[in-house]
């Protein structure tokens, strides 16, 4: 078997993985992250890091009533807000008993999409 064959745009961006459907190589490598990374962390000629003028510029626009900055800035220092998840569940039935019912409910399902 010869090499495989790839062109320009698979070099750069990868092939789509079979998986998941998203893209390996650069993205998967997480290249984007590491210049960001690198970016932020750069000092400038005042020797400021560009993370630290960012943090500045976050806190400034929260400062001026900005919705999203103060979300931003509560969900860094605080963490987000957690989601209250409701379940209704039948203490009753075995875990047999709802795989059971669930793999019923699934060929149900297949066999309305079949006469439809």
């Amino acid at each position: 078997m010869g090499a495989k064959s790839t062109s320009g745009h698979e070099r750069w961006f990868g092939r789509m993985s079979a998986i998941s459907g998203l893209p390996r190589g650069i993205w998967c490598d997480k290249a984007w992250r590491d210049a960001i990374r690198k970016a932020v962390n750069k000092r400038d000629k005042d020797g400021s890091k560009a993370l630290e003028r960012l943090a500045n510029k976050l806190v400034r626009l929260g400062e001026d009533g900005d919705v999203s900055a103060l979300k931003e800035i509560g969900d860094r220092l605080d963490g987000k807000a957690t989601q209250a998840i409701e379940a209704n569940v039948n203490a009753n039935v075995s875990f047999g008993e709802a795989l059971e019912r669930a793999h019923q409910r699934l060929r149900e399902r297949e066999r309305a999409r079949d006469v439809a």
